[in-house]
């Protein structure tokens, strides 16, 4: 059981700087890592910093999750009084993520096959399933390896030599930091994870994630995610048709879809 009580760090990987590795000896670390995972629900807070029309927003609200691996995450936030204000969703097939707040009210949705999988949010279901260890980090691509002091960095280049992605690690498997780009190398959004500790002994998730997604002008949103609570959890087959179900864009005043990289607004 995790709770938020404990001491900052416990469950941490403490090996410190490791010998150097290969990429094959990374991605084959890191996708044991993914295959120990197990179902999991938590609570939660979450801090949400964004603008509408050059005003910055501000909302802080408690949050549910529920996580099956390798695809599947569902979580919802309590945002004014809606306690489905914020919902990010994926299963094998397709993510999804909502938001309600007037201020907003629009829903995302799109495919993982789409080359627009990756599209950066305010909060990505592809970053939450990397950020908890349950979605390995195998993509198309080149990779490359650096280091930057005692961490391990994986760099993921695309067409043209551009830098996709990037993957900071410490010890064997404790990721501290992913950095997505797009396709003309330039940063959209930068994941932090911190705090780690054992869900069950051997497999530790971040207790502290923070996601932020790059604006004009210095007007980044940033998403602040402290879990309180998580535990290894029995998802019914009830649950997950729930759960990892794509709903329906009911009631929101924007519906976007993901096409070949880009959102584009639905009629």
């Amino acid at each position: 059981m995790l709770a938020g009580g404990c001491a900052d760090g416990a469950g941490q990987d403490r090996s410190g700087p490791i010998a150097r590795r290969t990429i094959p000896d990374i991605m084959e670390a890191l996708e044991a890592r993914a295959a120990k995972s197990l179902p999991i629900k938590g609570t939660g807070r979450c801090l949400l910093q964004y603008y509408v029309e050059g005003k910055q927003k501000k909302e802080e609200f408690p949050v549910k999750f529920w996580v099956r691996p390798q695809h599947e995450v569902y979580l919802q936030g309590d945002v004014a009084f809606d306690p489905r204000g914020l919902v990010v969703g994926a299963n094998a097939e397709e993510f999804w993520v909502s938001l309600r707040p007037k201020e907003i009210s629009s829903y995302w949705w799109g495919r993982w096959d789409d080359v627009g999988g990756g599209v950066p949010l305010m909060i990505s279901p592809r970053v939450v399933l990397e950020a908890l260890g349950v979605m390995g980090p195998a993509e198309e691509g080149v990779w490359e390896i650096g280091w930057d002091k005692d961490l391990e960095v994986l760099t993921r280049r695309g067409q043209d030599n551009i830098v996709q992605k990037r993957v900071y690690i410490a010890g064997q498997t404790e990721v501290r930091r992913i950095e997505y780009y797009d396709e003309f190398g330039a940063p959209t959004v930068t994941a932090t994870l911190e705090k780690y500790q054992d869900v069950v002994t051997g497999f530790a998730v971040p207790r502290l994630l923070t996601m932020v997604r790059r604006g004009v002008a210095g007007k980044d949103d940033t998403v602040r995610l402290t879990i309180n609570s998580a535990a290894a959890a029995d998802i019914s087959q009830k649950q997950a048709d729930y759960l990892f179900v794509r709903p329906q864009p009911k009631g929101f005043d924007h519906v976007f879809t993901s096409v070949r990289g880009r959102w584009v607004e639905q009629e």
